[in-house]
């Protein structure tokens, strides 16, 4: 069969950017940028993030970020700004309570708008997998790298142990799941090694002996906990050659068939109560000679960055596939910072799908 349509609904749409106000010492910026997305627990909040980033020198770029708290039912009227100081947007997190939100590292308290550093690492380092922040109950956060736990004031309160080689790729708070991860090996013969513990034991779950996967790590590993599946692609950090899409029962470790016509792709997005799941395929623009593209020294490679030339929604257990189009990308109009796609959130049921870019934030509803 043929990757469906767009078959989504818009619920609404509406234009955030004009309800920002920039704090005091903040220079206004000619636009923001959407970096990351994602539903309230209960599915009546939208958190987005937006970049307020500010070229100092040739070699120097203010880290800035505007957090948008909206109400999904009166997306106009209901929003709370809180601005972060020297942090990045992405690996936007809620807590199970829906009280707090983690944003690359920084943990935000929603009720008197204060945060403290659960990383204490710069901004750019904190995008690293080995080096993340995770919910591992509403009240308390566990580092990825050392396994120390944090309270909601980031103090340290207790140390959920790790094995020296071992680290923290990702936490299911409300099933009490974590995926642990190492390599093994040297060049060129590295290999990625995955478990998934219950938390509280610290013991592989039934069927979970460790998997083995191509290095390099982390690549579109995540935890689709609707699904109860863990799914990761191969060599995922470049997927337009060797990326391939599998998914594997979190209850036995058997492997979840995925439709050919996704295997290409990468997982992103996966809903908390349901099997559905958002899915990109990324690509770079051959078109685009290297020179057209402004190089930065925080950019690793020449030429234009890769970007989604398509996103999916389907059902990971039934394979039934819900709609289908090509993301837009921001326009930036900035020589310094990297286009970035529309980002896009699946609600915890799967119902609703919402995107924002540009300042724009739409919310769409999935057909049953």
């Amino acid at each position: 069969g043929q990757i469906p349509s767009d078959t989504r609904q818009q619920v609404w749409t509406t234009r955030f950017a004009l309800l920002v106000k920039e704090p005091p010492g903040w220079t206004a910026a000619e636009r923001h940028e959407t970096v990351a997305l994602a539903f309230s627990p209960d599915d009546k909040r939208l958190a987005v993030t937006i970049t307020h980033n500010q070229l100092e020198s040739e070699r120097n770029v203010l880290i800035n970020t505007h957090l948008l708290v909206i109400d999904v039912h009166s997306p106009e009227t209901n929003v709370h700004q809180f601005d972060l100081t020297g942090t990045c947007g992405v690996d936007l997190a809620w807590n199970e309570s829906g009280d707090a939100i983690l944003v690359c590292g920084t943990l935000l308290r929603l009720a008197d708008g204060t945060s403290c550093d659960a990383t204490v690492l710069p901004s750019i380092v904190r995008q690293a997998s080995a080096f993340k922040a995770f919910w591992l109950d509403s009240q308390h956060v566990v580092r990825s790298n050392t396994g120390a736990i944090l309270d909601m004031a980031c103090q340290q309160v207790g140390s959920w142990q790790l094995e020296p080689t071992w680290r923290i790729g990702a936490v299911a708070a409300a099933k009490g799941w974590i995926l642990l991860w190492q390599t093994k090996g040297r060049l060129p013969n590295i290999v990625c090694e995955y478990s998934v513990v219950d938390r509280a034991s610290h013991q592989a779950l039934s069927g979970w002996p460790t998997r083995k996967v191509p290095w390099p790590c982390g690549g579109g590993t995540m935890l689709a906990v609707g699904a109860e599946a863990w799914c990761f692609s191969l060599h995922g950090q470049n997927i337009t050659k060797n990326g391939k899409l599998h998914c594997r029962a979190i209850n036995g470790g058997k492997e979840i068939p995925v439709p050919k016509q996704v295997r290409d792709y990468e997982l992103t997005q996966a809903a908390t109560s349901s099997a559905r799941v958002v899915v990109e395929k990324w690509e770079y623009d051959r078109s685009s000679p290297w020179w057209t593209w402004p190089l930065t020294w925080w950019v690793p490679y020449p030429g234009s960055p890769p970007l989604p030339r398509r996103r999916v929604v389907f059902d990971i257990r039934s394979g039934n596939w819900i709609s289908s189009w090509k993301p837009r990308v921001q326009d930036s109009r900035s020589p310094y910072i990297v286009d970035h796609p529309y980002h896009c959130a699946l609600s915890t049921s799967g119902d609703f799908l919402a995107e924002s870019g540009d300042g724009g934030l739409e919310l769409y509803r999935l057909a049953p």
